[in-house]
């Protein structure tokens, strides 16, 4: 064997020890010689395994500091011990100090909540970090988030920490300018009325959650990325980065049947329904809805609404629909609602209703349809907050609308009373499941109430497992209970569990059930939502001939 062979043997055969040796793992323990002591050292977390000494050192020091948060400023190491690979540090913690009181000087021109008017105030030293804390998110709500919180000429005096406040105010902070990226149209309206902000709005870090949980529950718009500022010497800019929402929908379907009404030519059956949605980039709303049941029942829906006209925090709307009942009646109705947003999720405003009906049989001798009008004056109050799914469910809605009226007929002028409910909420059990819960309640009171006044329920949209509109009632309530099953990020399982009581046309009070399953999913641009259900009166058996199959199928443009 050569040297030269011998020398390399021996450079691998070192460099392999050093590569152990410094990849050998050092053992830190932090303890005190005296018991009492050491009992509240072993309260307090700290990493116990390291690569080197540097890194030891380290941890003692964040250990040290974590000691005097609790009170122990004069905490220090008496001693260390090295053996092999175990390194031991042995602290004296010293006198503890239990409160700490604290003097605002009298050139402070600042004057914090938590001292209420007073110059000195004494606090649990638990409770310093926070209250120190609280008095700069004090001054950052007020725009001054670069303000400087700190104790100055600090003495320890037995158990007791004596300091001044030394409070150094930044210039307050408002939002000059704001730049929309991504969706440059969006609506000014909404930036100041829903968003609640302007030029010179107050800056501070709160207000960027309150808008980027504000666009969050706008169906149209969709955030790319929250909210940034821009901070210069004299400007403060706020960048919204957002994305215009494909939210228009068209779902439709046509049957051309004969028309057995007649006997002669045919019938057109089914249902068209539209959504345009912030279409003008103003975050308007336009409905329209047609369905024909096959039963010469048909119903137009019109509705539509603008939000902040004339850059007012005021939003109007309408609804107008045409109900034709077989042979037997049509009705019309109009209803105008106006209100003030108090907030995103809330809105107070008022009602107004106009309903004419007209008697359509040759019978004119039936007592329970009559030529009528009617208008009505109501207060309404809505809040919604919506939840974060793609279906955009509402997390929780609450809607009411009592109102007060008259009724002419042809027999006498009639004073009315009417009161519409509606509340959900969406209870999240865990990451996949949920349980779904609405009610919806009417209530029309009057001396005599004629069928074509009444309240139309049943259906896809009501009590699950009847024909639509086919229930005529002066007084309901009715939930409807899920119980969704995430199967993938674009769809769900859900049972479908309806429960209603009503005051049927025979002024009878009746209980309905309506039980059933579904599944709702999306595919690209579309969504489908297919149930079967089953209704019935709950003392009288099922009738499963009577099952309905419900299939929606929506197209996103």
């Amino acid at each position: 064997m050569t040297v030269k062979f011998k020398l390399h043997i021996y450079i691998v055969f070192l460099f392999a020890i050093s590569n152990y040796a410094f990849a050998q793992e050092l053992t830190l323990k932090l303890t005190s010689k005296d018991s009492l002591e050491n009992s509240v050292l072993k309260k307090i977390d700290f990493k116990k395994n390291h690569t080197n000494k540097t890194s030891i050192e380290k941890e003692i020091n964040i250990f040290s500091e974590k000691l005097r948060a609790q009170g122990y400023f004069l905490n220090r190491i008496d001693s260390t011990q090295i053996k092999d690979s175990n390194y031991t540090a042995y602290f004296s913690l010293g006198q503890i100090t239990k409160h700490a009181t604290i003097t605002i000087p009298k050139n402070n021109l600042y004057q914090p909540l938590i001292f209420k008017n007073k110059k000195t105030i004494t606090i649990p030293l638990s409770k310093l970090s926070n209250t120190l804390l609280s008095i700069s998110n004090e001054l950052e709500k007020t725009g001054k988030s670069f303000s400087e919180v700190k104790l100055i000429n600090i003495k320890l005096k037995k158990t007791t920490l004596f300091a001044d406040l030394s409070i150094i105010q930044s210039k307050k902070r408002k939002i000059n300018k704001i730049i929309i990226k991504g969706y440059e149209q969006f609506s000014k309206s909404h930036i100041r009325h829903f968003l609640n902000i302007n030029i010179n709005t107050v800056f501070n870090h709160q207000k960027l959650k309150n808008i980027s949980s504000s666009i969050k529950s706008l169906e149209f718009v969709s955030e790319i990325k929250p909210p940034e500022i821009l901070f210069s010497k004299d400007s403060t800019i706020l960048y919204l980065y957002l994305k215009k929402n494909s939210v228009n929908n068209f779902d439709g379907l046509l049957n051309f049947n004969p028309n057995n009404t007649t006997k002669k030519g045919i019938s057109l059956n089914g249902h068209l329904n539209l959504n345009l949605n912030n279409t003008l980039h103003t975050g308007e709303q336009f409905k329209l809805l047609w369905k024909a049941n096959g039963n010469d029942n048909q119903d137009l829906q019109v509705s539509a609404s603008v939000p902040y006209i004339f850059n007012s925090g005021i939003t109007t709307g309408f609804k107008f629909n045409i109900h034709k009942q077989d042979s037997t009646f049509l009705s019309t109705r109009f209803n105008n609602y106006t209100y003030y947003n108090l907030n995103p999720k809330t809105s107070l405003g008022l009602t107004f209703d106009f309903d004419s009906s007209n008697n359509t049989l040759k019978d004119t001798l039936n007592n329970d349809i009559a030529n009528l009008n009617s208008s009505f004056i109501g207060f309404l109050f809505k809040y919604q907050a919506m939840s974060k799914d793609l279906f955009f469910n509402k997390k929780f809605f609450f809607y009411v609308n009592p109102k007060i009226g008259s009724r002419t007929s042809s027999s006498k002028n009639e004073n009315q009373l009417k009161i519409d409910i509606e509340t959900s909420f969406l209870w999240g059990l865990n990451q996949r499941s949920s349980i779904y819960i609405k009610n919806t309640t009417g209530y029309l009171n009057s001396t005599k109430l004629f069928k074509n006044e009444l309240y139309r329920i049943g259906g896809v949209n009501s009590i699950r497992g009847f024909n639509e509109q086919s229930i005529f009632t002066s007084q309901f309530s009715f939930f409807n209970i899920e119980y969704r099953y995430l199967t993938l990020s674009k769809s769900y399982l859900y049972s479908i569990t309806d429960l209603a009581s009503l005051v049927n046309i025979k002024n009878k009070t009746i209980s309905l059930l309506g039980i059933g399953v579904g599944y709702n999913y999306r595919i690209n641009s579309s969504q489908i939502n297919l149930n079967v259900s089953i209704g019935k009166e709950t003392n009288k058996p099922f009738d499963y001939n009577s099952s309905k199959l419900s299939v929606t199928f929506i197209n996103y443009f």
